[in-house]
């Protein structure tokens, strides 16, 4: 189970993002915006599908999705991206 902080910390491309708890683990939990439309579904969904294949000590870790609302679940960086 993820618990969701129930306000957005930042806005990102698609949505809001919130800091979250996964386990013992701070996680970012990503949500759609539902203004985004079908290409923001598609774009939201390619993101999810690349970051889904791609290991990399600079690529945020996608540890799963959410679908309803559509969010994903991702490694957190506390000091704000991962070259910190």
């Amino acid at each position: 189970d993820v618990d969701i902080c129930t306000e957005p910390f930042a806005k990102g491309g698609f949505g809001n993002l919130y800091k979250a708890s996964l386990g013992q683990n701070t996680v970012v939990v990503k949500e759609l915006r539902t203004t985004e439309g079908l290409q923001g579904l598609r774009d939201f969904r390619n993101e999810i599908a690349i970051m889904s294949k791609l290991e990399s000590p600079y690529i945020v870790v996608l540890h799963g999705i959410m679908l309803n609302p559509l969010r994903m679940v991702m490694e957190y960086c506390p000091a704000g991206d991962l070259l910190r």
